[in-house]
């Protein structure tokens, strides 16, 4: 039987936010009922947040700053007017993030180990780039730092592949202890929680964009940020 890896309040929330103008494209479409829909395209899978900011707005209500969208197209609200009689006036901007908006209370799930089966792995927790230089934390954060003698990386969790980066080569003229350079693969699960898988041999990828995968599914090799013999791979939850 796979073994299984307890993570539970693993999690640490996601704060980055993406240019607006590049993958994901809002307009506003005016109705016969005088009503306003704000509809999205996005190219990118898996779920995103849009956060819509209002700089001028009247003869209609402040809407909901939040919104998740799912899907290449579809409707992100509808302005309607206070006066039917009267047509609504408005300026808005948009930002958005990579995710669904989740309940951290409400996270609760036991993932498989992201190893072969029946191998000895040795697993390390990470730190938060913050503690390493002595800074308080900004969020929760647990990840674990995977090596094994069987270097194939799997699926812990059934999901969506919305990101796979493959561009690096390891550098064996220097020793890392962390690099922002670095091959990895983004899974989105139903929940609306992130798996990344990183630190991954280029070239090694298994998967694809929008693919579905399942638990003990074969996603790429570990890879190294400097030389062989430092072959890992690192694993984390995000939202």
């Amino acid at each position: 039987m796979q073994k299984k890896l307890i993570l539970f309040i693993l999690l640490f929330s996601l704060g980055f936010t993406l240019n607006a103008q590049s993958s994901i494209k809002l307009s506003s479409k005016r109705n016969d009922d005088r009503s306003v829909a704000i509809n999205f395209e996005k190219t990118l899978p898996g779920s995103y947040t849009v956060l819509l900011t209002f700089s001028s707005l009247s003869n209609a209500h402040k809407p909901s700053p939040a919104y998740t969208i799912s899907g290449l197209k579809g409707r992100v609200t509808t302005l309607r007017p206070i006066n039917k009689d009267k047509s609504i006036n408005f300026r808005y901007s948009y930002r958005y993030l990579r995710g669904k908006r989740v309940k951290a209370s409400k996270i609760d799930f036991v993932y498989a180990l992201p190893v072969a089966n029946g191998v000895s792995a040795k697993v390390q927790n990470l730190r938060s780039i913050y503690e390493s230089y002595g800074k308080e934390k900004l969020h929760p954060f647990v990840g674990f730092r995977f090596t094994a003698p069987n270097d194939s990386v799997f699926a812990a969790r059934k999901g969506t592949v919305i990101e796979v980066v493959n561009k690096y080569d390891p550098d064996p003229e220097l020793e890392y202890s962390f690099n922002q350079k670095r091959n990895e693969i983004v899974i989105e699960h139903e929940d609306g929680t992130l798996a990344t898988y990183s630190v991954l041999e280029k070239n090694s990828m298994g998967v694809e964009i929008g693919q579905t995968v399942y638990p003990g599914d074969f996603l790429a090799l570990m890879g190294s940020y400097d030389k062989e013999e430092n072959k890992h791979f690192r694993f984390w939850i995000s939202y």
